[in-house]
């Protein structure tokens, strides 16, 4: 999935800042895009001329707003939430490839791998709507930088809820913390498995 530009403001910009695993590879390096390039990258059916419209459009918007609580939403609905926005299948499949092989190595050896940028996040906001409650709110740009954290969050906790099948091997969330096994199924074919396995080896 696509992290979101260094630059956070991108569209007042000619060029938009990228860690390059966003389109290239998975070095923590920065590189810089045209903007007309990048919004046709993720909006393909847009035109040129429609492209250059919507930046047009977002410039305008920007302009009167001062909060930045109401000036990235609405942002966002122009850009990464248009019915127009999509990323392609390979750039997904790639980030899903990445958590699972950190959440294995994280199973069997309790410790992060050596952090990879790809779920470095990136512009996370923060809203304290009230001082009396002491409460922190998070305001999520996009979806990988809130699937990011939910993931990073979850490997911190002493009790880790998300495991690895330990038959068919796919993540699960565990109705109780000492499951070990995605399904009954998953568990009954693996216990299927080791008795034949013991009796092979009793015959042998």
């Amino acid at each position: 999935m696509a992290d979101f530009p260094v630059n956070r403001y991108y569209v007042l910009d000619d060029t938009v800042a990228l860690r390059d695993y966003n389109l290239i590879d998975y070095e923590d390096h920065i590189t810089n895009m045209n903007l007309e390039e990048y919004l046709n990258f993720f909006m393909p059916k847009l035109n040129n001329n429609q492209i250059k419209d919507l930046i047009e459009k977002c410039r305008k918007d920007i302009s009167p707003r001062i909060m930045e609580k109401y000036l990235t939403p609405e942002l966002n609905e122009f850009l990464i939430f248009s019915k127009n926005y999509g990323e392609p299948v390979d750039m997904i499949l790639q980030y899903a490839k990445i958590l699972y092989e950190h959440l294995v190595h994280f199973v069997e050896e309790r410790h992060l791998m050596n952090y990879s940028p790809l779920i470095a996040i990136n512009n996370l906001y923060t809203n304290i709507d009230s001082l009396h409650n002491n409460e922190i709110g998070l305001v999520y740009g996009y979806l990988k930088q809130a699937i990011d954290l939910n993931f990073l969050v979850n490997l911190s906790q002493d009790t880790i809820m998300l495991k690895i099948c330990k038959f068919c091997h796919k993540a699960f969330i565990p109705k109780n913390s000492k499951a070990e096994y995605d399904t009954p199924q998953c568990k009954n074919k693996a216990n299927v498995y080791s008795f034949r396995k013991r009796a092979q080896e009793e015959e042998n």
